[in-house]
């Protein structure tokens, strides 16, 4: 989650940037969004669910250590390869979409599971 935090400072970064160098403030939205919310998002859901579900949170399946560098590649793709090569900009937002939803999907297959099974306790919720 770490890196979520990062993204943020990054997103701020650029709006400065874009204010005095004239940088595009969009990016720093994708920063913000891609980056430092996505990958929160899928660091808590992940913490929540374990804990939710009876599960030890300091022990998550294999696939997050998957999830999170497939977002942090994404951000990566979708906010600095437009400021370095923006002739490919498609190519760079198609490549930072398929990586996001392989990251939520993937989150979504081993989760998912867990969520709609009872607790492995035993206990209620």
């Amino acid at each position: 989650m770490f890196h979520a935090y990062g993204w943020i400072i990054v997103g701020f970064a650029i709006t400065a940037a874009a204010y005095y160098l004239g940088f595009d403030s969009k990016l720093a939205l994708h920063a913000f969004a891609y980056g430092g919310i996505g990958m929160m998002t899928i660091g808590m859901m992940a913490r929540v669910t374990l804990g939710h579900t009876g599960r030890k949170v300091t022990q998550p399946p294999a696939v997050l250590k998957l999830c999170l560098p497939l977002l942090l590649t994404g951000s990566i793709i979708r906010v600095m390869m437009p400021m370095l090569l923006p002739e490919w900009h498609a190519l760079w937002i198609g490549s930072a979409q398929v990586l996001w939803s392989a990251a939520f999907a993937l989150f979504i297959a081993v989760y998912a599971p867990y969520l709609i099974r009872p607790r492995i306790d035993g206990r209620l919720g």
